[in-house]
């Protein structure tokens, strides 16, 4: 099952795209990051509310359930 998530850029939160990733699969989101927000080498995960997000809590994600932001290391 795939999940729908909006991710941002975490230095300019314009910059932002949807991807479509497999439920528990990080990998995935790091590699649209790094194509679709031109990210040299993303890190960490981070909710709206600035909590950085576990792969446990990755995997129980639900459509549009999180904003994400990914920042560089």
């Amino acid at each position: 099952m795939s999940v729908r998530l909006t991710i941002a850029k975490n230095g300019n939160m314009k910059v932002r795209t949807v991807g479509v990733i497999p439920k528990g699969d990080m990998n995935q989101l790091f590699s649209i990051a790094k194509n679709k927000l031109k990210l040299k080498k993303p890190s960490r995960v981070f909710d709206p509310n600035g909590q950085e997000l576990t792969v446990e809590q990755f995997s129980n994600l639900k459509n549009d359930e999180y904003f994400l932001f990914l920042f560089l290391f």
